[in-house]
């Protein structure tokens, strides 16, 4: 896998573009892969855009429900809240999370799981 394969394939999620998504999943480009560019997951973006259909695929592909997004620690559910579609939530919900209970998203986990990135990202420059 190549960065700008991922970039194509996160770039379709937050589209819509289910086609164009099931064609990177399909030549193995990992669903739950954060590019250092963008620090978040595909399914992050899908369902902070709204995007039903390619978070579906998302999750058929082996996304993880449960990953947290490496720029602010968002988690899936949070990012589903945020869209304002329940639909998004009830996705999730039917595969296994309905909320972040047993996730770390608050407090000095979350806190330290920011800056971490943001330390990473500033090496990298």
């Amino acid at each position: 896998m190549s960065g700008g394969d991922w970039k194509e394939m996160y770039g379709a999620a937050v589209d819509g573009d289910v086609e164009l998504l099931r064609y990177y999943l399909g030549k193995g480009v990992d669903p739950n892969f954060q590019h250092p560019e963008f620090q978040c997951s595909a399914l992050v973006g899908a369902l902070l855009a709204g995007r039903l259909e390619t978070s579906q695929a998302l999750l058929e592909g082996g996304a993880d429900p449960r990953l947290l997004s490496e720029f602010d620690a968002l988690t899936p559910v949070q990012a589903a809240q945020r869209s304002g579609r329940s639909e998004l939530r009830e996705l999730l919900a039917r595969h296994g999370v309905a909320s972040d209970e047993g996730i770390a998203v608050t407090g000095p986990e979350a806190k330290d799981f920011g800056l971490r990135a943001l330390w990473r990202w500033w090496r990298e420059m």
